[in-house]
């Protein structure tokens, strides 16, 4: 799971690989060979980038703008090819992608309403890939804030009377924020 909010960073997948060409060749006493290897990765069955690995003795990465894909779960592979055509593939890795905040809702009353210091203004805040971790309100800009309860209901006993705005805010548990304003008389 990732913890980006701007869609032009890449994404790195490591994976380590070597070819037994080069401990064949060895052993059987001939030249030592420099193996090269054409690696591929495949995010969702569709190959997002190439590389030539000249170093198999260590991790290496292959990256791509992930702007190209949708939010939510992915697979991922690499496959190699050596210069003799043998060719292997990882297995199958999995990653989820979220640069979202959650969902906010306003459940009731309607935004602009006019309403009583005992109407219930009921939310719904969710978050699909990572859940929601905290939420909380403002009516004064940022000025006082007031954490919610998993139910998402505020209750304004002490609001001033005239118009309000409401300023709800979330984040999920990858510090994605979502903001939404409602205004109530």
């Amino acid at each position: 799971t990732l913890n980006n909010t701007n869609t032009s960073t890449p994404l790195t997948f490591s994976f380590s690989t070597y070819d037994d060409s080069f401990n064949n060749s060895y052993k059987a006493g001939g030249p030592y060979l420099n193996p090269t290897l054409n690696c591929s990765l495949y995010v969702d069955l569709v190959k997002k980038n190439d590389t030539v690995i000249t170093n198999v003795s260590v991790i290496n990465n292959l990256t791509f703008n992930y702007s190209s894909i949708s939010e939510g779960p992915h697979n991922w592979y690499v496959t190699c090819t050596d210069k003799a055509g043998y060719s292997t593939t990882t297995n199958t890795n999995s990653f989820t992608l979220d640069t979202t905040g959650p969902s906010i809702i306003l459940i009731s009353p309607t935004n602009g309403s006019i309403i009583s210091n005992t109407t219930l203004i009921d939310l719904n805040i969710t978050d699909l890939y990572s859940g929601v971790s905290s939420a909380w309100y403002t009516i004064d800009n940022g000025l006082t804030n007031t954490t919610l309860n998993t139910s998402y209901d505020i209750f304004p006993y002490t609001w001033p009377e005239g118009q309000n705005n409401l300023t709800v805010y979330a984040n999920d548990s990858l510090n994605n924020l979502a903001s939404k304003i409602f205004s109530f008389i």
